[in-house]
């Protein structure tokens, strides 16, 4: 083989390399155009640049999640204590257990400030809010809640609802992925900084939280070890509150956009 052709070689290689990437949740090699991975059906890009509900320097729309119930917060549609992972919606508050449905969600932050062409371990925000969409059609109570950041990772499931696999391949309340135990039953989490929020309020679908400081902590721990860690987030009912409520269902990262509205959770960076 002459030096043009293995010029040529390489040239197609790379072009070959740079057109393929692989599904975050089950490695399933895609093309550049693929949006839903064909294997576990997730969403791995929007079908279009959907409009911004609130303005920020960085939106971060892309990342994964798991709701999780203590064994005690089951009833006929939930009938297992394991996580589905896949759901287009979930519960978060009060059933059975106190906080017995809660909620992981981790967003690509990286990804998201490497699109936006900006420098993320020079960036101060001055506001971060997280924007979750209630998606019941009655909204006849609230739910106070609770976000801590996780002290480690978490799996997220290939399931869906009503459709449970004997042996789960994500996040329960025991496990954090599968054979792998979460220190405290119910996700691993620090306690400070923490945000709160209420869900339902005011009958609204869309609800603001200020997790500023959670991010600059995150921001902070990057600039001191130069090493991006957030294992995302643990949303739950908040216990300190005093309140009359059950839950509330939210949509998860696998809802499309209803028309020009955003359903997913999204992560605003000001």
């Amino acid at each position: 083989m002459n030096w043009k052709s293995l010029l040529v070689f390489f040239v197609l290689l790379g072009q070959t390399l740079l057109a393929v990437r692989n599904c975050p949740r089950c490695n399933y090699l895609l093309q550049p155009e693929t949006l839903q991975c064909p294997k576990c059906l997730k969403l791995v890009e929007w079908p279009y640049l959907p409009p911004r509900t609130r303005q920020g320097r960085v939106i971060v729309r892309t990342g994964k999640d798991a709701f999780i119930r203590h064994p005690s917060s089951q009833n006929r549609a939930w009938k297992s204590s394991a996580n589905a992972g896949a759901d287009l919606s979930g519960q978060i508050g009060t059933w059975g257990f106190v906080t017995g449905l809660r909620y992981l969600v981790c967003f690509d932050v990286s990804r998201g400030f490497a699109d936006a062409g900006i420098d993320l371990i020079a960036f101060r925000p001055r506001r971060v809010w997280l924007r979750l969409v209630v998606a019941d059609n009655q909204i006849n109570q609230q739910i106070p809640v609770r976000v801590y950041p996780l002290s480690r990772p978490f799996q997220e499931g290939s399931g869906r609802f009503h459709i449970r696999s004997k042996n789960p391949d994500g996040a329960t309340w025991n496990d954090s992925a599968p054979m792998l135990s979460w220190h405290v039953p119910g996700g691993d989490y620090h306690e400070d900084p923490s945000a709160t929020g209420i869900l339902g309020a005011d009958g609204q679908k869309e609800a603001m939280i200020d997790v500023s400081a959670i991010y600059r902590w995150h921001l902070q721990n990057f600039q001191l070890t130069g090493k991006w860690e957030d294992f995302g987030m643990i949303i739950m009912r908040d216990a300190k509150v005093p309140a009359k409520c059950s839950f509330l269902t939210i949509y998860s990262f696998e809802s499309k956009a209803n028309g020009a509205q955003v359903l997913a959770p999204q992560l605003f960076f000001e």
